[in-house]
């Protein structure tokens, strides 16, 4: 009998693959041909799952939003306390974990690439998550008086300055530095400090 492929698996380990290429070469640089050899498969393969680079790059951007609302997800579904689960889903867009850095890697080539491009559609929708969290956080958990519409600029910025500074200087801002300057920050919103320890 024929193999049976997953045609869902495959489009996942060639979006995979796109992000492991624009990582090594950029994403100006990520041809089809290029994607194709990273993946193992023939440039006709490739073009059978994405008929053209943008198809392949959406979907590839599409990937990472995918994985990180799904984790995102999971933490809220645990149902920790409002300021551990702040603190967990600001983490999860920064390259905490080893195994996301690639994800944050690709997002931000994504990122300059709209900007460079003056597209229409601005992947970079940290500042709007921030506001919705800050929003619908249940009533008691920050201080009272706080500007919502200022705090949300403020921490946006810090999520922003963190994850530039933790892909490209590790070595200044490793990954428990990264959490300790969140946690610092929340804290001067929280009623109930978290405590800055080192997970």
């Amino acid at each position: 009998m024929p193999k049976q492929v997953n045609h869902e698996e495959r489009k996942r380990l060639i979006a995979e693959a796109t992000w492991r290429t624009i990582s090594q070469v950029g994403i100006e640089q990520a041809s089809v041909r290029t994607i194709a050899k990273e993946a193992g498969l023939s440039l006709g393969a490739l073009r059978y799952y994405f008929t053209t680079q943008d198809e392949l790059l959406r979907f590839s951007m599409d990937l990472v939003q995918e994985r990180v609302q799904a984790r995102i997800t999971t933490i809220f579904e645990k149902g920790g306390t409002p300021e551990e689960t702040l603190c967990d889903v600001l983490l999860e867009v920064l390259p905490y974990a080893p195994e996301h850095q690639l994800e944050m890697q690709v997002w931000f080539q994504f990122m300059m690439s709209a900007y460079t491009s003056h597209a229409t559609e601005n992947p970079d929708d940290i500042y709007h998550m921030v506001q919705v969290l800050l929003t619908q956080i249940p009533d008691g958990t920050l201080r009272a008086g706080l500007d919502i519409e200022l705090e949300s600029e403020r921490l946006a910025a810090l999520v922003d300055g963190l994850a530039f500074h933790a892909l490209f200087r590790p070595e200044r801002l490793p990954k428990e530095r990264l959490r300790h300057v969140l946690v610092h920050h929340l804290n001067t919103l929280f009623v109930r400090p978290l405590a800055i320890d080192d997970k």
